[in-house]
């Protein structure tokens, strides 16, 4: 038996994976077992929901990415705290891609119209033509693969116009955007 905790986006299951004749088999589980944290994953099963809240839930795989979601919210005491430990809790976003291949791109950041279709973005008057910032480099990191260029990433302003109720919103930001053409699968 194994468990997995699976992600999308901000939400995550817990799953069970048991040998099952004909279905499942041991190595199956002991793969399953070996995955990374981050790992792309297909899973087809059955959903039910547990009789008591599940309050709690562990990976069962030990992570050893560059770069840890964990890291990246961690405040800047927590860093330093760290940093005075000796430990190292995250590599450089930008040293760690250029030396598995990645070029880095500048993609434009006033464009003629919304760059994820959305009606969330800051429009302006650009010499008589309307314009808006960028929501996201997205197009222009796919349109760079469709291009030739099998890995980009780019480190820049992304500009987001919703609204937003909680204190944490942020409508300017510096992302940390990684695309890369996938050849057979993930």
């Amino acid at each position: 038996m194994a468990f997995l905790v699976v992600r999308e986006e901000c939400f995550t299951v817990q799953c069970v994976l048991t040998v099952a004749p004909d279905l499942v088999s041991p190595q199956m589980v002991k793969f399953a077992t070996s995955l990374s944290r981050e790992s792309f994953v297909d899973i087809e099963g059955i959903v039910s929901m547990p009789s008591q809240p599940i309050t709690g839930a562990s990976q069962q795989a030990v992570p050893i990415l560059p770069i840890n979601i964990e890291d990246a919210a961690r405040s800047e005491a927590e860093i330093e705290k760290a940093l005075l430990a000796g430990e190292q809790l995250v590599r450089i976003f930008r040293e760690y891609l250029l030396s598995n291949g990645f070029c880095g791109i500048h993609t434009p950041k006033l464009i003629a119209g919304s760059s994820e279709g959305g009606a969330a973005v800051f429009r302006l008057d650009y010499k008589g033509t309307p314009a808006c910032l960028v929501q996201s480099p997205q197009l222009h990191k796919q349109m760079a693969i469709c291009g030739g260029f099998n890995r980009v990433f780019e480190i820049g302003a992304v500009y987001r116009a919703e609204d937003s109720f909680t204190h944490r919103h942020l409508c300017e930001f510096i992302g940390l955007d990684v695309e890369m053409r996938i050849k057979k699968h993930y």
